[in-house]
């Protein structure tokens, strides 16, 4: 793996890469809106104990208080799995016993109006 160390030129060569509007990203980084929305984010993924990348959250729309935490390899076979176990997703050992799948509770989640 090629590895570079963080900093302001790597992020605008990493922009330009990927055709953003170089400008408005470095606007957008800077903007309080943004640092408080990824603050929350990290709070949440510290909350869910989430530590690899890629990560995906399912939750159960009639059992909202638990989902099926999917960790590194995400697979549209995986992902099946979660989503027909469903109905069932508050006991970890109804989901299929895999290493990159665990499940999570929604306790951390606060929904302000």
């Amino acid at each position: 793996i090629n590895m570079a160390e963080y900093s302001s030129d790597l992020l605008i060569e990493v922009a330009k890469g990927a055709n953003l509007d170089v400008a408005m990203f470095l606007e957008d980084k800077a903007s309080s809106f943004v640092k408080s929305s990824y603050d929350a984010d990290q709070k949440i993924a510290q909350e869910m104990n989430i530590s690899n990348n890629p990560s995906l959250v399912i939750f159960d729309n009639f059992n909202q208080q638990f989902g099926v935490l999917l960790e590194d390899v995400i697979n549209c076979e995986l992902i099946e799995k979660a989503f027909n176990h469903a109905n069932s997703l508050d006991h970890q050992s109804q989901m299929p016993q895999q290493k990159k799948a665990r499940s999570v509770g929604k306790s951390y989640l606060q929904i302000i109006k």
